[in-house]
């Protein structure tokens, strides 16, 4: 054990040297004793075990994970070991006053997002939830590194006491993650955060505009297709974000810049990303006239009554309510009437996600164009499943998603299985999966 590199939460990480090999490394360290609960510890092991199953050159290379009890230091002690990366963190560059080229930008986007693209092409997919300029380090290369998975989550492990820890930090952690849910967009989020921060020299959340949206203006200095980028990776609702790393790649790609992009809707907070299959074939019947069975009709109520829907529908009167708190404590009617009129916005918005939104569900089977579809992944949590879909409307790739308890059912899929979907003829971008028959 060396030089102590970095001190934080419950944890302490030191740089050291294999004895064997002389290899330099990071021996990351937990002591039992001054956690205040068994959270922390199955967070360290989960990190051990994801990192363990990690290998790419954007990931600093697992080496091993162990336990020891060291009575004379405070008891029992846990450790993980990982290769050492050398060189600046983004963080110490931009303090350090850093200035990237238009072609420098787009590289380290594109660096960065080959890093997401293979943790969230996982199965199951790996967010790592803390995406910030002190956790990229640069190589002498100038390749970047993703380091500290301390805040990772494997998508196929609910929370263990029910729900998401909330973990990531302010400024970079999307809004859907402060409510516990977090998903591959929500690290798209982060990334956006960060490139905003490191290309302007502003923390991100003095870039926010009174929608809460990166100002536009602030990047205006980056080549066209990396601000679009930048903006449609930090919008608030993580359905109009690129639903993944892949479809971000497009937007530095296309020759308008990214604006025929962004952006890409239809997915939903807590999808599990997977291999994304081409688009099934198109139309197959005509608008309107479909009777709306018992067992459809229960599928699209309890899709539209989770509290994925909630959660969402309740950002925008969080975020009021949030300004009122600000705006009564420095005084004035205008912040008091926001304050006051926060619970009841909160309430109304939940009715109108559970019938309003139940009604839309119910309108788009109906009534809507059904194509076929196909699926794209599948994250099982306590109370259901989701399924994640794409299909293709006139050459135009969109995503959604459907929501089923029926276990049996979802057992029988896999990725590339057909799906019924049913969109609004005026907004293809809108629809609804059905896997009832």
């Amino acid at each position: 054990m060396g030089e102590l590199l970095g001190e934080g939460g419950f944890g302490k990480t030191h740089a050291a040297t294999l004895r064997e090999t002389g290899e330099p490394v990071v021996i990351k360290e937990l002591l039992l004793r001054e956690v205040p609960n068994w959270k922390p510890v199955e967070q360290f092991e989960r990190e051990a075990k994801v990192l363990g199953a990690l290998a790419h050159a954007g990931i600093p290379r697992f080496i091993e994970a162990f336990e020891a009890e060291r009575e004379a230091e405070g008891g029992v002690h846990f450790y993980i070991v990982s290769e050492r990366v050398f060189g600046p963190t983004l963080g110490a560059e931009i303090e350090a006053g850093r200035r990237w080229t238009g072609d420098e930008a787009e590289a380290l986007c594109r660096a960065l997002l080959a890093i997401l693209s293979y943790l969230h092409g996982l199965l199951p997919p790996v967010i790592h939830r803390d995406i910030k300029p002190d956790n990229i380090v640069l190589r002498g290369s100038g390749e970047p590194v993703l380091v500290d998975f301390g805040a990772v989550r494997d998508l196929a492990v609910p929370g263990i006491t029910g729900g998401m820890t909330v973990l990531g930090t302010p400024g970079y952690m999307a809004p859907e993650q402060s409510l516990g849910r977090a998903d591959a967009r929500s690290d798209l989020y982060g990334l956006g955060a960060t490139l905003a921060h490191a290309f302007s020299h502003r923390h991100p959340q003095s870039l926010l505009d009174a929608s809460m949206q990166i100002e536009a203006a602030s990047l205006e200095q980056l080549p066209a297709s990396v601000r679009e980028l930048l903006l449609g990776l930090t919008r608030v609702d993580p359905t109009a974000r690129p639903q993944s790393a892949a479809q971000a790649l497009e937007i530095l790609d296309s020759e308008d810049g990214g604006r025929s992009l962004v952006p890409v809707g239809g997915s939903k907070p807590g999808a599990a990303l997977a291999k994304v299959a081409p688009a099934g074939p198109g139309t197959l019947a005509p608008t309107g006239g479909r009777e709306l069975t018992p067992q459809v009709s229960k599928e699209l109520a309890i899709r539209t009554s989770h509290p994925h829907e909630l959660n969402r529908a309740m950002i925008p009167a969080i975020a009021f309510m949030t300004l009122g708190v600000i705006g009564a404590m420095v005084g004035g009617s205008v912040g008091m009437a926001s304050l006051a009129a926060g619970p009841a916005l909160m309430v109304a918005t939940v009715l109108y996600t559970l019938y309003g939104g139940r009604r839309r569900a119910r309108n788009l089977y109906t009534s809507g164009v059904e194509v076929q579809g196909e699926v794209t992944g599948a994250n099982t949590g306590q109370t259901g499943t989701y399924v994640d879909y794409e299909y293709a409307v006139e050459g135009t790739r969109h995503s959604g998603y459907a929501y089923s308890r029926d276990s049996l059912l979802i057992a029988k899929l896999e990725v590339g299985a057909p799906i019924r979907v049913f969109h609004d003829p005026d907004d293809p971008s809108t629809s609804v999966g059905v896997l009832a028959a």
